[in-house]
């Protein structure tokens, strides 16, 4: 065989190659373009491709002493209406209260510290846990 018989046979070969990824890439990509939607947004904005919920909100990281702590619950599913979520407060100080989707209390004097706090949010099927800690800091008045 001649060297340009052999370039000629090579090139077919990395051509042939070529077209075979463009081929799969394409076909990938207009598949899941197709998809059906199915999300939600995380709390960085991202999407989020999922049937389970989740808390997309974070709760304030630090209060005073005798202040009101408020933390307004946001959560999100992809195939539940809101109404249908629950949300649960599983575990945190207890001076803190959930009604709805608003976790307050007034933060009592005497108890500086850090707390943990973890919620719940379920659709019947699938949940997801929230876990943050809060910082309780004595006021300096």
């Amino acid at each position: 065989m001649r060297d340009g018989q052999r370039l000629k046979i090579f090139l077919s070969f990395i051509f042939v190659i070529l077209v075979s990824v463009s081929a799969v890439v394409y076909i990938y990509s207009r598949g899941k373009r197709n998809a059906e939607k199915d999300y939600s947004e995380d709390v960085m904005g991202e999407e989020v491709v999922s049937g389970v919920p989740y808390i997309v909100t974070l709760p304030p990281l630090a209060a005073y002493e005798g202040d009101v702590y408020e933390y307004s619950i946001r959560v999100v599913d992809s195939d539940t209406k809101q109404e249908d979520l629950t949300l649960e407060y599983l575990e945190g100080p207890s001076w803190l209260e959930l009604k709805d989707t608003v976790l307050s209390g007034t933060v009592p004097l005497g108890s500086s510290g850090t707390y943990k706090i973890i919620l719940r949010v379920s659709d019947g099927y699938n949940t997801s846990s929230q876990e943050n800690y809060i910082l309780i800091e004595e006021r300096d008045d």
